[in-house]
């Protein structure tokens, strides 16, 4: 029942979509309340709530604003000290979404540390280069990606992102075109759209993708 009930929640996680965000906290925290020391559920609710944060942090559902203001679950995910890389690698990822970006380098910095080949392979590692302007690194990673994603829409939007980086317009506008092809829904899809109407000054798609954004 772990493992079925982890692989659905991220499943979830993976379509990138609100109600799928909605439907992987639901799955985790049924699981957190079921056992409070397993570490996989508890890593799953702590990556669940950054998703939703990094869209916003000022209107987040109820039952995801629940969890951050109680703040069992982050004293819980804090007390963790398993050496295990997929752990310091959220907690980069918690840092990255507070743009805690010297934290985030300390926790990602461990996670490579204890296996690089599974943290470079880690969507939130791809996304802090990008963030913090290391575009060389982070792009041969985006394709690395992207190559073990070709099914899931999370790959061509990380590339897309590199491809806005270079202003390699086209490129960008084919990776998003196929992840919109496998799920409509994908926000981040939209947001990468977003930005590529706005670098290209293109008001009309700009507007199209916050629409549906909203």
């Amino acid at each position: 029942p772990m493992m079925v009930g982890l692989k659905l929640g991220y499943g979830c996680l993976e379509r990138c979509s609100y109600d799928s965000y909605l439907r992987a906290m639901k799955i985790f925290s049924e699981m957190v309340n079921d056992d409070a020391e397993s570490l996989g559920p508890l890593i799953g609710m702590v990556e669940a709530i950054c998703k939703f944060c990094e869209r916003t942090q000022d209107n987040l559902p109820p039952q995801v604003a629940a969890w951050v203001n109680a703040g069992d679950l982050r004293q819980a995910f804090e007390a963790r000290t398993d050496d295990y890389w997929r752990l310091w690698a959220v907690r980069g990822y918690v840092q990255l979404v507070a743009e805690e970006f010297d934290k985030a380098q300390i926790a990602f910095d461990e996670a490579l540390r204890l296996n690089r080949t599974r943290t470079e392979g880690y969507a939130p590692y791809v996304d802090f280069l990008f963030l913090t302007g290391r575009y060389d690194d982070g792009l041969a990673l985006a394709y690395r990606y992207l190559n073990s994603h070709l099914e899931a829409g999370t790959g061509h939007v990380r590339f897309a992102m590199f491809m806005l980086a270079a202003r390699r317009f086209d490129a960008a506008k084919d990776a998003i075109a196929w992840a919109l092809s496998v799920d409509r829904g994908n926000s981040g899809a939209h947001e990468v759209s977003a930005l590529l109407g706005l670098l290209k000054g293109d008001a009309g798609l700009v507007a199209h993708h916050m629409r549906i954004l909203k």
